[in-house]
């Protein structure tokens, strides 16, 4: 997500769990109906920086003829 949140494009609610030392922040995407109240109320939504990075590239994927020999994970 994007450091600050985005009132006109933000789709994604942030939501804390776990004590204040070990917390963890995970995003909610929301749609429809749900994204319509939230904005309506409000609420502080952000982006997702892959919809508005200038960044992006395209998709390279890996040629046909070209195998990957990965160790086994443990």
């Amino acid at each position: 997500m994007d450091i600050s949140p985005d009132p006109e494009l933000g789709t994604v609610r942030k939501h804390f769990s776990g004590p204040v030392n070990g917390r963890v922040v995970y995003g909610e995407v929301l749609k429809g109906s749900d994204l319509d109240a939230a904005r309506a109320d409000g609420e502080r939504l952000w982006i997702r920086h892959s919809e508005i990075c200038t960044a992006r590239k395209p998709y390279n994927p890996r040629p046909a003829h070209v195998q990957l020999d990965l160790p086994n994970r443990t």
